[in-house]
């Protein structure tokens, strides 16, 4: 068995207060968990900027996680500026590698497998699957097939219904689901960047969003309505058996009292 904690779409600022206190939240919520965690996913807009002092205020914040924390980048984000602060030997955004390559790579949680695919496009802020990231992530489902796989990714590989998000969704969703497809050993995608928790069946498996540390998009209204709303931020908790069974928690942020 293994237990993923996901946060998401945490968007620290080095000279603002709210984000930071909002992952504080979430962070002092992530101790409180029993049995804790084996590893803390966060799938991308880590940052505000992408700006390194981001960054660095981000591994601050994260000093206080027990569990090892593996990063992915999103829209937000900046490869290079990301691996400066985090990269290295069993690092939080995987192996070595150059500042502007791809981050993506696997964890083993034991009988379960934890595989990162960078969807970021630099030039945009939607999800693009292009042809050298889907070869390596079909190549790093291949390594252990007989492991339940989870998939962590930033943007959500369905149609959100949310209008700003789906403007910038992911292109190239038949190809994605082509290599998840092939590998039935994938129990769960997961994936952030719409800041709403949202479930879907997705290439044979089940896609799951979760909610921001941070601020939440209102579902429903037309698109010019304001996009956030008085929602409480949330986590999620995916539990997987060492048989395929899997379970996904969402948790609210915060304390909240019985009527």
């Amino acid at each position: 068995m293994a237990r993923i904690a996901q946060l998401s779409d945490t968007h620290v600022m080095a000279g603002a207060d709210a984000q930071a206190h909002a992952l504080r939240a979430a962070v002092e919520r992530l101790a409180e968990l029993w049995p804790a965690p084996d590893c803390v996913v966060i799938t991308g807009d880590l940052t505000e900027s992408g700006l390194p002092g981001e960054y660095e205020r981000l591994r601050t914040l994260l000093d206080r996680v027990g569990p090892p924390v593996y990063l992915i980048p999103g829209n937000h984000d900046d490869r290079a500026a990301l691996r400066a602060v985090f990269a290295g030997p069993g690092g939080a955004c995987g192996p070595p590698a150059t500042a502007d390559s791809f981050v993506q790579y696997a964890v083993d949680l034991g009988p379960v497998r934890l595989v990162m695919h960078d969807s970021t496009d630099p030039a945009r802020g939607g999800g693009v699957a292009c042809p050298a990231r889907l070869a390596a992530l079909d190549d790093l489902l291949r390594e252990r097939q007989d492991a339940p796989t989870v998939v962590a990714m930033h943007h959500p590989p369905f149609r959100t219904h949310v209008p700003i998000i789906d403007s910038m969704g992911y292109q190239g969703l038949a190809d994605l689901a082509a290599v998840i497809g092939r590998h039935p050993q994938v129990v769960r995608v997961i994936c952030g960047h719409v800041h709403r928790p949202i479930t879907a069946g997705f290439a044979g498996t089940i896609a799951v969003s979760c909610p921001s540390t941070w601020m939440q998009l209102a579902f429903g209204g037309p698109p010019s309505a304001r996009p956030a709303v008085a929602e409480p931020p949330a986590m999620a908790l995916h539990v997987i058996d060492s048989d395929g069974g899997a379970q996904s928690h969402l948790i609210p942020i915060g304390d909240y009292q019985p009527a």
